[in-house]
């Protein structure tokens, strides 16, 4: 009699392995997370703005003439400056 393996226990050995592994990552993801401070509701935040971004993006595209769509992002460190001085940057008329 042949010593032959059971396809069902080779299927379940699989699925165990599997299952183990995507948990490792799921950890290893979660460690990483935590570390760099991007807690699970701020993940939820990210998502939606990033999923409502997306959805608009078509309404902001079909402005052609440019409306709404004339935006200048700054960082913290400048902003406050240009808008403190922003009055001397344009020439007098």
């Amino acid at each position: 009699m042949k010593n032959t393996p059971d396809p069902v226990n080779h299927r379940r050995r699989w699925r165990v392995l599997l299952t183990a592994l995507l948990a490792l990552i799921a950890l290893f993801l979660a460690w990483i997370m935590l570390s760099q401070g991007l807690t699970p509701r701020r993940l939820a935040r990210l998502s939606l703005d990033t999923a409502r971004a997306v959805l608009h993006s078509p309404r902001v595209r079909s402005y052609t003439q440019g409306d709404y769509t004339n935006l200048v992002f700054l960082h913290q460190s400048t902003g406050a400056n240009l808008i403190r001085e922003g009055h001397r940057l344009r020439p007098e008329q």
